[in-house]
């Protein structure tokens, strides 16, 4: 039985600004997406990393490319405590015209739709999740994957958070303009190493922060899991 429906819109400009001398800023990006109403202030981010189905469906979309990468970069999700369980949803591969969307059921499992890939499913999703980006190594073949959760990138936030107010009113390349929502999130990652997380630019509407104690409770218990796990081996 389904419980919720997530859509997921694709917009993407790859443009070759990122790849130039002078890269535009998360600031100047952040700027160019407001058409009225108050601006987002690229340093003050939201301290979010995981988040829960919100009633209704819920959308996202991959807003832009500033990577400058000839491989595909893809986004997904991944229940909190399991970041190996990672369900891919978006590709910088994607027109501003295709959707994907991603039913939970009560299972907890998902059913994804992307347009790109045959329906497909992931087990796990019944609780909190975060994002994650997939991009190649610049130093192997295995891909590198960045989180929301700093701790799961050795402790370097890769991702920074900003919350829709309900007053801004957002212009993505290639769709309408639209209001930013109070359960709508916009996430810009650092893929690169320059620290200027202007690289790729992701909004997700219609889902909930999970409270900051709550993740950290969730850390708590994978830590927990995994600890007795190793003991059981040892003994």
């Amino acid at each position: 039985m389904i419980r919720r429906i997530l859509s997921l819109a694709v917009c993407l400009a790859s443009l070759s600004a990122r790849a130039s001398a002078d890269p535009l800023s998360l600031q100047q990006i952040l700027d160019s997406l407001v058409v009225s109403g108050p601006p987002i202030d690229a340093g003050a981010p939201q301290h979010i990393e995981l988040w829960d189905n919100a009633s209704g469906p819920m959308t996202a979309n991959v807003v832009l490319d500033f990577t400058g990468r000839s491989d595909a970069v893809w986004m997904g999700m991944y229940p909190a405590g399991n970041s190996a369980n990672r369900a891919f949803l978006l590709a910088d591969t994607m027109t501003p015209a295709d959707v994907a969307s991603v039913a939970f059921n009560q299972d907890g499992s998902i059913v994804i739709r992307d347009g790109l890939e045959p329906l497909t499913t992931a087990a796990g999703f019944d609780g909190p999740f975060g994002f994650f980006a997939k991009i190649a190594s610049a130093t192997s073949d295995s891909p590198v994957y960045l989180f929301t959760q700093a701790d799961l990138n050795g402790g370097e936030a890769r991702a920074k958070v900003f919350a829709g107010n309900g007053l801004t009113t957002l212009r993505f390349p290639g769709l309408q303009p639209g209001l930013f929502l109070q359960n709508q999130y916009l996430i810009a990652w650092e893929t690169g190493d320059d620290g200027g997380f202007n690289d790729l630019i992701v909004s997700v509407a219609g889902i909930v922060p999970v409270p900051e104690p709550v993740s950290m409770g969730i850390l708590g218990i994978a830590s927990l899991v995994a600890l007795r796990a190793r003991r059981v081996r040892s003994g």
